[in-house]
């Protein structure tokens, strides 16, 4: 996923991500994260948002910032198995090779949720922790 972390947590201690804005949403819309990787209002659809808009977009696929619900963003996380855009995940169970990893939840309280898609176990994605 084409973000990073925006200089300066808001006051709620919660991530500000850049993220690219499939359109133009007005300052504190909710939005969620569609499977081409880009916020969507969340009006558009019954999902769960991931954030709201700080900063909205100039123009449809532009880039703006959101105030996620997120307490940080782990980079290049290593899954488990197959994960979709948007999903909850949990800790799985350490490969013995590259340390934490994640997996669609199946028995445990979610983590966070996946920011990137994974095709296979050993994918490395990023992860939005709660």
């Amino acid at each position: 996923m084409d973000h990073e972390k925006v200089q300066g947590a808001s006051n709620e201690g919660f991530v500000n991500l850049r993220v690219q804005m499939a359109g133009v949403y007005p300052k504190h819309a909710l939005v969620y994260l569609s499977d081409d990787y880009k916020v969507t209002d969340i009006t558009a659809a019954n999902k769960r948002s991931i954030g709201e808009v700080m900063v909205p977009a100039t123009a449809a696929d532009g880039y703006g910032t959101i105030n996620s619900r997120f307490r940080a963003v782990l980079k290049d996380v290593e899954a488990a198995g197959a994960i979709v855009v948007g999903a909850e995940v949990e800790s799985a169970a350490d490969s013995g090779s590259s340390g934490q990893r994640v997996q669609t939840i199946s028995t445990g309280p979610a983590v966070g949720v996946a920011l990137e898609a994974a095709a296979q176990a050993g994918d490395l994605i990023d992860v939005g922790l709660y």
